[in-house]
């Protein structure tokens, strides 16, 4: 497999706190800190959104805070590895001020990770994935936003990708090793120019 880096994906993927305390140590109380803080009014879903200045460690830098459910790429990605939809505790928390979030006990049992690829200068050769032959064990699903032929320039907001790539797998430490993997290993084919 070519190993050329043009196209760097962005890792989209819900956990609870017990699950990502290794790669986000203290998020909980960073989280916290920050509701004590502003003390938003209830019954909102309140979200607070930082970014992790070193990987694996406690230093964050809040960057947004609002009154909304995640975007369209958070909400599937929440759902998926907590099994909490948003768009129900949203609802739920108005029609009932002491409603308490919970895991829908319909969600599916497999954890669900996306690699979202952004899109660059060039333009897209094919709609090939990944080989048979990779050491992936997830079951994979591409959603492809361009067509092969389309010209691409450099993306210059979070809607202009050209791939969003499923990684559904029962086992979270496989899902996430699979998706280490591709980040590494996988770029769509594209043609550039500069």
């Amino acid at each position: 497999m070519e190993k050329t880096k043009y196209c760097c994906p962005i890792l989209f993927q819900g956990l609870p706190f017990e699950e990502c305390e290794d790669r986000f140590p203290k998020l909980a109380e960073f989280l916290v800190d920050v509701a004590n803080k502003l003390k938003p009014p209830a019954p909102h879903v309140f979200a607070v959104q930082g970014f992790q200045l070193r990987p694996n460690t406690s230093e964050y830098l809040l960057t947004e805070v609002a009154y909304r459910i995640g975007g369209g790429r958070d909400t599937p990605a929440t759902y998926f590895g907590t099994g909490i939809s948003q768009e129900t505790a949203v609802l739920s928390c108005h029609l009932n001020p002491y409603y308490q979030i919970r895991r829908d006990p319909n969600s599916p049992a497999f954890r669900r990770l996306f690699l979202w690829y952004p899109c660059v200068n060039g333009t897209l050769k094919n709609q090939k994935g990944i080989k048979k032959s990779s050491p992936i064990t997830s079951n994979l699903e591409y959603q492809w936003y361009k067509i092969p032929g389309e010209k691409m320039e450099i993306a210059q907001s979070t809607s202009d990708y050209l791939l969003c790539l499923k990684i559904d797998n029962i086992n979270l430490k496989e899902a996430q090793k699979d998706a280490d993997w591709i980040a590494e290993n996988y770029s769509p084919h594209v043609k550039h120019f500069y």
